[in-house]
């Protein structure tokens, strides 16, 4: 037996729970053991913080945890149900702590509402406590699994070594898995996804899902029985959570989201969407349309399609045999094997992109509701650009969902579909339609045997439903799914046979690419060439899909192309030469594009007549509108066609085609930059290709798409050979070519895509990548052009952020030595290899200035230019120490700068952010404040959303060090959205850090270091080691607040390391390391830590952060070592400087804060107090807060 008492930790006064064991046996000694080793290894604020185990003097085993005040989950539940926010918000908490024990390989198998406690009564505080019955797979971290048993098996049934007796089955009946209950030897954290589902069915409904008088009932339906949905008894439980809930109880483990993890993104995507939705500030945006819509219609009939399925499927028992009654059977000739298990599961997934919601009405019954009009627009997940339908629409829709199932189900399993308006009674769609649905599986065949049956839309009269025939021969259903000469060749059968195959003008634009998508493998490569290529016929669409299952996934399948090739031999030579000119612009063409390719109207006789003929024949279509004034708009019906005519074009045809074809858009207007550059590449016109590529790259960076941005850049890159060639030519006046940035010449055009491609890896915090990019693009450029200059900025930011301040600093020489008082045009420096030395000290070339048409433009450009990379150059030299380099390149920034308002925008707000930058490492914390929120507001209006979400985070950093945590808080919160909406993830990783220390500084100690340890593996990957060391340090503070002094220590020794390159960072390492040595009792190896980072202190004379940490340091160790006198002097003198820095923060209210919030400033003050008497350091503190 055992007890739980609350005492204290001696380490820091904390109180913990203590639970001992008095009377304990063999199992419950081991697990005790098993729940201490696996908390010792998991970091979580959602989980209880382990703090000490071991055994007693009396020899009784003891696990200490954090003390928890309030109540646990059932309590909370007993007393009333939770609202849905507050479901989703539970969710989103326990389904994070669960992720990060499963990412351990650590599955808890017993969670329950007695097992989730919520400190405070806050639901977003909850933690899970009790893994006494928790296992550790072979995933586990060696945290997790060291000293554990090696015997036992990864099973529900208690085994030896697994803490138990043999045939008892763990975890509380009521919210154990199905394969849990049954003893399954293989659990896992799918398990825990289970019982978490059933925590929230709990939640939500105020009972658990399975309930019963004896266990084995309970067990059995667990094992055996599905819960009721939620909406059934919570009709306010939105859609999305419903089907979530509905997947974690799936009986199949195979059908459950795979751990916690995934469903943490689930659940997160839940509550954006409801916080969307609620936003008023969006009024007539979708988020809020589909609320007001799906209100206003309810009561009102609304369109709904539903399919019906009867059998037995795969682990349902038993099924209908071959001659049951009512069972669907194609014929021999169409059966294929099932490629996968057909399960409810299965079923699910089918549906779920066409919106469809499963439910099971009864044994071997499921229910698919595909909703229409207001139902589609009010689901709060629903597919972006999703819009009602129309009831001929809406009912293909459904049709192809019933096809999906169709394909996917056994042959035994019937189907039936119906689609109509009635109104809907709670969560069930239309009585009627239902009924409908089920007349159709009840019809009987009337000549050729059983088949499965088929409703069409009944429009809103309530008439019989359209399209619901039994088709009598398999033939005549092949020859009418197959080649579309079928009804010219044989009208009188499509017509008796009573068919009605939909025209593709009637047919949705992705219907074919949505069959293919439900045919292939997830990924298969016709995904994206499908959609582009409906509408098509059956057989056209079952030849595609063979291709791609084959594994070619290129080009159309020969077969379909020979039919297309066909249908072209039919046509005039006139006809097939218009089509051929039309195929080289691709999916859509222009009357005068084809008229240019023809060489002119005399080549394009009777070419509006052609036109009328060929859409006649529904082989092209006039489109309403044309992006082009004055231009008629045409399109392909079908894109075989437009390959078999492309391909009838000899080499020669295609190169001189593009070429035109990039003319002509080029001269109409055309502002697809990637549709013009294809177009010139395809045409051999490679140095314009490369210009179009650019500008695509650009825009790309621009809208935020770094991705495309990169991949863009480098398909213009490709094409470096031509560009040494043209490098030195003039450019070739092409008309309507568009001209590389600021002026530079075509020879220029790599440099600029390189340069796309240095800021877009920077900004993903791919450091490497960029500076090596930085360094291919300097190599080309003249010296002292704005290009070069951008080069060299680029090359220092990723330099600096790497650690390799040689670079770095040779390059800021560079820069600061470069006149810049015009466009240099000679020979380009050699940046060589990212490593390698900058370019040489070469003159500037000999053209003479202003020899430009715009010489005045240029200049301003290169000064703003010159005066950016100065900016950058001072901001990296700052943390590597170099003072002194850095306040020259500040001189020569003031004296090139001059009046802000005659610079570019973005070069003013560089200036902003350089001031508060040299403030921050002169410790002037509120001229840090003043320049960066200068800097912020600058960038703003210049314009640069990047560099403004950036400078925030600045800002924020600068807040913090004048201890006003709120509204650094709330700046850094904003950045953080912003840095992840546009993808900046080394700024997100900023902005991560230090909301850390915003958590830190609210108590909130957990959560704070599972941030910082989430910012060192972010920082790890970007291979940015000055931000790792620095993140590092603060994950020592923050353990050391915890009390976990050899984590403190760890994270200090690793950090120093790390910052070997960055001394003025490295002593806020070395002062950590020291704080965490002297609190367990290494005086000595304290003190020597504590004075190398005092001895940087005083080399640098200033340091940007860990001032005061440096100075608590010294004082600490040295009290700890017995040297009172050296104590006093350190503590005297970081007194003072602390009072000087804060004597120059003018605001009372912010110097105040600073001195006393300020964790490290606080600190200090109380150790002058202590070593230099009470009186002395209280006196000096009042004097600081009067100046």
């Amino acid at each position: 037996m055992g007890s739980v008492y609350r005492a204290t930790d001696l380490t820091d006064d904390s109180p913990v729970a203590l639970k001992i064991l008095h009377r304990a046996d063999e199992h419950q000694e081991r697990r005790l053991e098993r729940e201490a080793q696996l908390l010792a290894g998991l970091r979580h604020p959602g989980i209880v913080r382990y703090v000490a185990h071991g055994v007693t003097a009396d020899q009784q085993r003891y696990l200490a945890l954090e003390w928890l005040d309030g109540e646990d989950l059932a309590a909370r539940v007993a007393r009333a149900r939770l609202s849905v926010d507050g479901a989703v918000t539970l969710l989103e908490r326990l389904a994070g702590a669960l992720g990060a024990a499963h990412e351990r390989g650590i599955v808890h198998r017993d969670v329950t509402p007695g097992n989730i406690f919520l400190p405070g009564g806050a639901l977003e505080g909850a933690k899970i406590v009790d893994f006494g019955i928790a296992r550790a797979g072979a995933g586990a971290g060696a945290g997790a699994s060291a000293g554990l048993p090696a015997r036992g098996h990864d099973g529900g049934v208690l085994r030896d070594g697994e803490g138990g007796r043999n045939g008892v089955t763990l975890g509380t009946p009521g919210y154990m898995a199905p394969e849990q209950a049954r003893g399954d030897a293989h659990v896992d954290a799918r398990a825990d996804v289970f019982s978490l589902g059933c925590v929230i069915w709990n939640c939500l409904t105020g009972r658990p899902p399975f309930a019963g008088d004896q266990v084995m009932a309970i067990l059995a339906k667990a094992a055996l029985v599905g819960p009721r949905r939620l909406s059934e008894l919570r009709p306010d439980v939105p859609a999305a959570l419903d089907e979530l809930v509905a997947w974690m109880l799936e009986k199949d483990p195979d059908g459950r989201p795979r751990d916690g993890n995934e469903v943490l993104a689930s659940a997160a995507q839940l509550r954006v969407a409801r916080e969307q939705a609620r936003d008023p500030g969006e009024s007539g945006t979708p988020s809020t349309r589909p609320r007001a819509l799906a209100e206003s219609a309810a009561g009102e009939p609304r369109l709904i399609s539903v399919v019906l399925i009867h059998g037995a499927l795969p682990g349902d028992g038993a099924g209908a045999g071959p001659g049951a009654p009512g069972a669907a059977r194609p014929p021999p000739q169409l059966q294929e094997p099932a490629p996968r298990a057909a399960t409810e599961a299965a079923v699910r997934a089918a549906v779920a992109p066409f919106g469809g919601r499963v439910d099971r009405l009864a044994a071997r019954w499921l229910l698919v509701t595909i909703p229409g009009e207001a139902e589609l627009l009010a689901e709060p997940l629903r597919p972006a650009g999703a819009q009602a339908r129309a009831p001929t629409d809406q009912a293909a829709h459904a049709a192809r969902c019933a096809l999906a199932l169709r394909a996917l189900l056994p042959a035994d399993v019937s189907i039936a579909l119906a689609t109509g308006q009635d109104v809907a009674a709670g969560r069930w769609p239309a009585r009627q339609v239902i009924d409908r649905a089920a007349a159709l599986l009840g019809a009987r065949p009337r000549a050729g045997g059983e088949r499965a049956a088929a409703g069409g839309s009944d429009g809103s009269d309530g008439a019989p439903p359209r399209g619901g025939v039994l088709i009598d021969d398999v033939t005549a259903g092949l020859l009418a799914l197959g080649r579309g000469e079928v009804e010219r060749l044989f009208p009188e059968l499509c017509a008796g046979a009573g068919l009605a195959e939909p025209r593709p003008g009637e047919r949705s634009p992705g219907a074919s690419g949505q069959l293919a998508r439900e045919a292939l493998a997830p990924g298969a490569a016709a995904e994206a060439r499908a959609d582009g290529r409906a509408p098509v016929r059956a057989f056209y669409l079952e030849e595609l899909i063979r291709s791609v299952a084959r594994g070619d996934a290129e080009g159309s399948p020969e077969t379909v192309l020979a039919m297309a090739h066909a249908r072209l031999d039919d046509l005039h030579p006139a006809v097939r030469r218009i089509l051929r000119a039309a195929s080289i612009f691709g999916e859509a063409f222009w009357r005068g594009g084809v008229t240019a390719l023809l060489g002119g109207a005399q080549g394009a006789q009777d070419l509006d007549r052609w036109l009328l003929e060929l859409a006649a024949r529904a082989l092209i279509e006039r489109r309403p509108a044309c992006r082009f004034p004055g231009e008629e708009e045409y399109a392909f019906r079908h894109a075989r066609l437009r390959e078999a005519a492309y391909a009838t074009l000899t080499r020669g045809d295609r190169l001189l085609g593009h070429r035109l074809a990039g003319a002509w858009l080029e001269e109409a207007g055309e502002r697809d930059a990637i549709a013009l550059a294809e177009h010139f590449d395809h045409g051999g016109e490679h140095g314009r290709a490369m210009q179009w590529f650019l500008r695509g790259a650009e825009q790309a960076l621009e809208r935020g798409d770094l991705a495309a941005a990169i991949a863009l850049a480098e398909r213009g890159a490709r094409h470096g050979d031509l560009c040494d060639r043209l490098a030195g030519e003039e450019p070739s006046g092409e008309q309507g070519a568009p001209a590389g940035p600021s002026g530079a010449r075509e020879g220029d055009t790599l440099s600029a895509l390189r340069l796309v491609q240095a800021e877009a890896h920077r900004w993903r915090g791919e450091f490497e990548q960029a500076q090596r990019c930085a360094a291919q693009a300097a190599r080309r450029l003249p010296r002292g052009a704005p290009l070069w200059f951008r080069a060299a900025d680029e090359l220092m930011s990723a330099s600096g952020r790497r650690g390799d301040y040689v670079l770095t600093t040779s390059w800021a020489k560079e820069v600061a030595a470069c006149g810049g008082a015009a466009a240099a045009e000679g020979a380009p420096g050699d940046a060589g290899a990212p490593g390698s030395a900058p370019p040489g000290s070469a003159p500037p070339g000999s053209a003479p200035p202003g020899s430009a048409p715009a010489g005045a433009r240029i200049a301003a450009d290169i000064r703003s230019a010159h005066v950016i990379a100065l900016c950058s150059a001072a901001r990296q030299l700052f943390p590597a120490g170099r003072y002194a380099e850095a306040d020259a390149l500040i001189a020569r920034v003031r004296a090139l700068a001059g009046d802000l308002a005659t610079l570019a925008p973005r070069a003013a707000a560089e200036v902003h952010r350089l001031r508060g930058a040299r403030a921050r490492h002169l410790g002037d914390p509120a001229g840090d404040v003043a320049g960066y929120a200068a800097a912020v507001d600058a960038f703003e209006r210049a314009g640069d959303v990047r560099d403004a979400c950036n400078a925030r985070v600045s800002l924020g950093f600068a807040l913090l060090e004048l201890g006003d945590f709120e509204r650094a808080g709330e700046e850094l919160t904003a950045a953080l959205a912003a840095a992840e909406r546009m993808g900046l993830r080394t700024v997100a990783t900023r902005a991560r850090q230090n909301l850390g220390r915003v958590l830190a500084a609210s108590g909130r100690l957990d959560d704070a270091l599972a941030l910082s340890r989430q910012v060192i593996l972010e920082a790890r990957a970007q291979g940015n080691l000055r931000f790792e060391g620095g993140s590092r340090i603060y994950a020592a503070l923050i353990a050391h607040a915890a009390g976990d002094f050899a984590a403190a220590e760890s994270d200090a020794r690793d950090a120093a390391e790390l910052l070997q390159v960055v001394p003025p960072a490295r002593a806020g390492a070395l002062a950590a390391l020291a704080r965490a040595l002297s609190a367990q009792g290494r005086a000595d190896a304290a003190l020597s830590a504590a004075r190398e980072a005092e001895g940087i202190l005083a080399r640098y004379g200033g340091i940007e952060e860990f001032e005061s940490l440096v100075l608590v340091a010294v004082v600490e160790a040295a009290r700890a070592a017995g040297d009172v006198e050296g104590a006093r002097a350190a503590a005297a003198r970081g007194r003072d400087r602390l009072l000087a820095r804060a004597a120059e923060i003018p605001e009372p209210a912010l110097r105040e804060s600073f001195l006393h919030r300020v964790r490290e400033n606080a600190m200090l003050l109380s150790l002058a107090r202590i070593c230099l008497g009470e009186s002395a350091g209280v006196a000096a503190a009042r004097r600081s807060t009067r100046h």
